[in-house]
């Protein structure tokens, strides 16, 4: 599975996690085809963020993942909460 090769990969290389922002790797990686998204994946957590339109689209095509409406939690939000951490 993809998500267990990334997963690996971030031991290797010098980041806590992932961002995912293009639809073909949000499709790549989730399975997810909605026009709108981020995946966030580090060891411990897989996310996606999405709107409104495709959260129940998104839970799914993407089961593994918890669905995050940026409606109740914006990426930008989510990002300043990860403060100085290295994210790749």
């Amino acid at each position: 599975m993809y998500i267990k090769r990334l997963k690996n990969l971030i031991d290797v290389v010098p980041a806590n996690a992932t961002l995912i922002l293009s639809p073909e790797n949000l499709y790549y990686f989730s399975g997810f085809t909605g026009g709108e998204g981020m995946l966030f994946i580090d060891k411990n957590k897989l996310l996606l963020f999405t709107d409104s339109r495709y959260t129940i689209q998104a839970k799914e095509e993407a089961p593994d993942f918890e669905i995050i409406d940026t409606k109740d939690y914006s990426v930008k939000d989510f990002l300043k909460s990860l403060g100085d951490k290295a994210y790749g």
